[in-house]
């Protein structure tokens, strides 16, 4: 898998990091190139998420 892979599934549930803006200090360069990754793949993770929850809450409803 492709290092932006990696830090996706690493750091997906690292919200103080990708969201809060917390420990930069800590960040390589690296670090920080990877960031948009990790956030976009939140959003999307996220998103998936709420979909799922909602089909399976009217699920019962849809089937009838």
């Amino acid at each position: 898998m492709p290092s932006e892979a990696f830090y996706m599934i690493r750091f997906h549930s690292f919200y103080p990091w990708h969201t809060g803006g917390d420990y930069r200090q800590l960040c390589s360069q690296q670090d920080l190139d990877m960031l948009p990754w990790v956030q976009e793949f939140n959003l999307i993770s996220t998103r998936s998420a709420l979909t799922y929850r909602m089909w399976r809450a009217c699920g019962p409803t849809i089937k009838g």
